[in-house]
């Protein structure tokens, strides 16, 4: 008999009891984990290796190009915790110019255009004219130099080192 089958056999207040406990005893070991890690400045490997799955952009596209699909990288759930954690506690230290709308909690492409609008509005009722440059960088993560950019985080003294031989692998 396997241990499933008997776990399953026991009253359901023992099995509650024993998933508490074990949530516990979890919550426990991740708090020394990620105590650990803060006071020693060190990430464990497995932290730093995800898969990158490839997913369609549309189900209606044609499949056989490359640039119908867009990556999402799988990581370890431990190392999401451990993230939400560190954001959880600098968060309050990180910030972001007012201006900047993407990649931000409680911000839209249409909080974009209202402030965009607002400007332009405000210059030409005073009489100036009012030049604009756009900028399409939806594919600008695709051509980044990314030990470029982990060299320039480097100089500027932020927390790379911990991102430091990242590795992944794609998953057809």
């Amino acid at each position: 008999m396997d241990t499933d089958h008997i776990f399953m056999r026991l009253d359901r207040t023992t099995r509650i009891t024993y998933y508490s406990m074990l949530q516990e005893i979890n919550s426990m070991r991740h708090c020394l984990l990620f105590t650990a890690m803060i006071r020693h400045s060190f990430v464990p490997t497995s932290f730093r290796f995800g898969i990158i799955q490839p997913i369609p952009k549309s189900k209606h596209g044609d499949l056989s190009k490359i640039d119908m699909y867009r990556g999402i990288t799988l990581t370890p759930i431990t190392s999401k915790l451990f993230e939400s954690v560190m954001l959880s506690i600098y968060r309050k230290d990180l910030k972001s110019d007012h201006l900047q709308f993407g990649f931000k909690r409680d911000n839209s492409c249409s909080h974009a255009l209202f402030s965009l609008s607002g400007s332009v509005r405000y210059y030409n009722k005073r009489g100036s004219k009012v030049y604009c440059a756009f900028l399409d960088a939806s594919k600008a993560f695709d051509k980044v130099l990314t030990y470029g950019l982990i060299t320039k985080l480097i100089n500027m003294h932020s927390f790379v080192f911990w991102y430091l031989g990242i590795a992944h692998c794609i998953v057809p």
